[in-house]
Order: structure tokens, then C-alpha cells, then sequence
């Protein structure tokens, strides 16, 4: 796989240091980081979605029930993976395939957001990740001889941790499309799971 900097190389090298790149999770199927997660009293998932909640990293968030909960893979538990489409990394996907990957980066030492988006961004609005107002950005994210990412994605400093929500898709088009999606799982986000 070519170095394409940014989010899809961090993916890629996540996902290439496993020993599989077959998903166990199915769109029934929900897991969790820690068995001792349990739901938010105050929190419902909105109709014909799921939740996730991981405990060690203290949020929960909604996904579309026919979207799959996929296997981290040897990947750090910092990362969360989601797809409509059951693959094992970004670059198996079609061009309807999208991507959303959920990150904590403790105590970080770049910056958050991460400097290659604004080398890339396309469009920016401001937003709110649990109350915590932030900044949506659509990226275009095509590097010279690497592969093209196409990302809606929010960052957010909070408990001195870097929370991300980006989608990743390899088509412009796609990216537009699930936009709504990415919408209603960006307002789902909670902290405190």
C-alpha cells in the first residue's frame, strides 16, 4: 500500500499490523471495549440504529443498524471501526462504501484537529460533538500518487484527549451521500459512557 499521509495511512498501518483483515462483527452483532460497558440511562438510540459504548474511553455513539460494528484487528483500542459495507480496510471498499472510524488519542502532542486537514479541507462549518463546539470538515484528501480519501470528519479536545468521527469514502459522490448519516452519528455522540 502507497503512503497517502494523514487518516488512510494511520488506518492503514492500524489495520495492516494485524494478523487478519476479515471483520467478525455483523450488522447484529455490537461490541464493546470493555464487558462492564452498559448503556446510558438517559440515552436511546434513535430508530433502526445501535449503540456503541466503550467504558475505557468514556463515550457512546449511534450507527445505522445494516451498518457493520467491525473488528479492530489487532488495531489499537483507541480506534473504532464501522462500514456499510463488510471489509476489512477503506481500500476494500466500492465506491458506495464509507468508513467511519471513532479515535481517543490520549494526551496528544500534535494538534487536534490533525494539521493535514486544513492542507485539505474543502468546506468547513461549525458544529457541536456532545455540546462541545467544534468545526465539520470536508476534506479532499488526494494525494499525489496515493490513493484518494474522501472524509467528513470532527475533532474535539476533551478530558485532554483528542475525540475524533471521521468517514472516509473513495468517491466525492459517496461522501455527499452518506453526509446525513454522518450527521445523525456526529449529533448521537456522548460523552461519559
Amino acid at each position: 500500500m502507497r503512503s497517502i499521509g494523514g487518516l488512510l495511512v494511520a488506518l492503514g498501518l492500524a489495520l495492516a499490523s494485524c494478523g487478519s483483515n476479515q471483520p467478525t462483527g455483523s450488522p447484529g452483532t455490537t461490541m464493546t471495549v470493555s464487558p462492564s460497558a452498559t448503556p446510558s440511562p438517559s440515552h436511546t438510540a434513535q430508530p433502526g440504529w445501535k449503540t456503541y459504548l466503550s467504558a475505557r474511553w468514556g463515550y457512546a455513539i449511534d450507527y445505522p443498524a445494516d451498518w457493520f460494528d467491525l473488528d479492530n484487528a489487532g488495531a489499537p483500542d483507541t480506534q473504532k471501526y464501522f462500514s456499510n459495507e463488510r471489509v476489512g480496510a477503506p481500500l476494500e471498499m466500492t465506491a458506495r462504501g464509507a468508513w467511519e472510524t471513532v479515535e481517543v488519542q490520549p494526551n496528544p502532542t500534535g494538534p487536534c484537529p490533525p494539521s493535514y486537514v486544513s492542507k485539505y479541507v474543502g468546506r468547513q462549518s461549525p458544529t457541536t460533538l456532545d455540546s462541545v463546539a467544534t468545526t465539520r470538515y470536508v476534506i479532499n484528501q488526494t494525494p499525489s500518487g496515493g490513493e484518494a480519501g474522501y472524509i467528513i470528519g470532527v475533532w474535539v479536545m476533551h478530558s485532554a484527549s483528542c475525540f475524533s468521527i471521521q468517514f472516509v469514502s473513495t468517491t466525492p459522490a459517496t461522501r455527499d451521500a452518506i453526509a446525513g448519516t454522518a450527521e445523525k452519528v456526529i449529533a448521537s455522540f456522548r460523552f461519559g459512557a
